[in-house]
């Protein structure tokens, strides 16, 4: 919601509204794809993995040789924004296959919940959508406490601004 409720995604919040209030198939699916697309345009995580080959990966012109049995984290930022896995990555397209979102997992990695999930965001979505007049509170209250990092991840103020946590609470 986080993104819906920004200056750059609030465009989509009437249309959001409408298709919350209606009870289709075809409805329910349009906000599954609004929801994929508001976490990849918002999505702040990532991945560690280890390589199982040694490669020279090309991370925005620069070369990172990585070897295998190391480490590695994979920004799921960068890659929500690849223009080659996502034409127009800045743009909200509900005709984006369901399978080329990343923040699932894939492959062995694959969320286990990763249908009921879709299935809990979509409910949700559409319940908070159905607000008319849907927006932000005005002034601190109205903005998740989250504090920028390096390769655009942020991390979150827990509610009684003693702690962070890695996602917002």
């Amino acid at each position: 919601m986080d993104y819906y409720l920004s200056d750059e995604g609030k465009v989509h919040l009437p249309t959001l509204n409408h298709l919350a209030k209606l009870e289709t198939p075809e409805a329910d699916e349009k906000i599954l794809h609004y929801c994929m697309e508001g976490i990849r345009l918002n999505g702040t995580f990532g991945s560690y993995r280890e390589a199982t080959t040694s490669v020279t990966i090309d991370d925005n012109g620069h070369q990172v040789p990585v070897q295998a049995g190391q480490r590695v984290f994979v920004s799921f930022v960068g890659a929500a924004r690849d223009p080659k896995v996502f034409p127009e990555p800045d743009q909200v397209r509900l005709d984006r296959p369901l399978e080329s979102y990343i923040h699932y997992g894939e492959g062995p990695h694959t969320c286990l919940g990763r249908d009921a999930s879709r299935v809990a965001i979509t409910a949700m979505v559409k319940m908070v959508c159905r607000l008319d007049n849907l927006r932000r509170a005005p002034g601190p209250q109205g903005q998740l406490k989250k504090i920028p990092r390096p390769g655009g991840f942020y991390i979150y103020m827990r509610e009684d601004w003693g702690r962070y946590f890695p996602f917002p609470t």
